[in-house]
């Protein structure tokens, strides 16, 4: 069944996001369609490279795929992967009190 807008001849549509997005973009996006604003908890999003995935499942890409790196992007992403985990237990080690962190 289709709900049509009083007045309009379009049916409504209704997308339902539980992601940080730019919302404004988003509504522009689409027309300048309208938001709602639900409060409630932002849960943290976390960035995942495709080729973290592989490495996390033992997954391999070739050298001839479309979703491999050339050799300096690679080792780019590589240096931002370690700085990233370099951070990330920084703040572990603070949030436990663990004091000065050596690494």
């Amino acid at each position: 069944t289709e709900v049509y807008l009083e007045g309009t001849a379009f049916p409504l549509k209704v997308i339902l996001m539980s992601a940080t997005l730019d919302a404004d973009s988003f509504c522009r996006y689409f027309s300048g369609a309208p938001a709602v604003h639900i409060p409630g908890f932002t849960h943290p999003v976390t960035e995942v490279y495709l080729e973290e995935c592989f490495r996390k499942t033992g997954q391999l890409i070739g050298r001839g795929s479309p979703f491999a790196l050339d050799r300096e992007a690679f080792l780019a992403r590589k240096k931002q992967t370690a700085e990233q985990e370099t951070l990330q237990a920084r703040s572990i080690a603070a949030d436990e009190g663990g004091g000065a962190w050596d690494g």
